[in-house]
């Protein structure tokens, strides 16, 4: 009789850490994803799929859930395009990760704590580390955070120093330039303006 390693469902059969490394979405394409083109049927099939390849586990550190679907681009920061990829399964602390941005927002509304937050930042540094890969330069927004919020800034500096140099070129594209690039297709940004698209996340209920 074959001996079945029965703990193996409870592992991930893989881990790619680099995701992690994500760039941050360009603010004229919020809005604008395969999600919201093609419906939530589609995304629904979709991420119920992408968390069964790898054993209900984070596709970035292997740890359990809750998984959260995210979507994975090519960002051309200097074209304007933002090409999908795929769409991956990730752990609350990998997601809230790689949306750094979206953290600090609620962090700044007191949606969450700062434990939750550096923990957070922490776990991706962490993982990143342990793999040998930088953290992406999105993630020195964490700098003004930590010295807004009054933290101990010792970890932060910790984080800062294993970061990528952010470059100004991520600004240099018009905000009505920017597309998203999807099945062989470019749509255009939802919104005309970043005051415009503010104004809609700030009252969307």
């Amino acid at each position: 009789m074959p001996n079945i390693d029965f703990e193996a469902v409870d592992r991930p059969k893989f881990t790619r850490p680099e995701l992690l490394r994500h760039g941050t979405i360009p603010l004229p394409l919020l809005g604008v994803s395969p999600r919201s083109i093609e419906g939530s049927v589609w995304w629904d099939t979709i991420r119920r799929r992408v968390y069964s390849w790898n054993n209900m586990r984070c596709f970035a550190c292997g740890g359990p859930g809750p998984l959260a679907a995210h979507e994975v681009y090519d960002i051309d920061y200097r074209r304007g395009r933002s090409i999908f990829v795929e769409v991956v399964a990730l752990c609350e602390p990998c997601h809230d990760f790689i949306h750094i941005g979206r953290l600090i927002s609620l962090l700044s509304r007191s949606e969450i704590s700062l434990k939750r937050f550096k923990k957070t930042v922490i776990h991706g540094y962490e993982t990143l580390q342990a793999a040998g890969l930088m953290c992406p330069a999105s993630t020195r927004l964490i700098a003004n955070t930590g010295m807004y919020f009054k933290m101990d800034m010792s970890w932060t500096k910790r984080i800062l120093s294993h970061c990528d140099t952010f470059s100004s070129a991520t600004h240099d594209v018009p905000w009505e330039d920017w597309r998203l690039v999807y099945n062989g297709r470019e749509y255009p940004p939802k919104f005309a303006s970043a005051a415009e698209a503010s104004r809609h996340y700030l009252t969307e209920e």
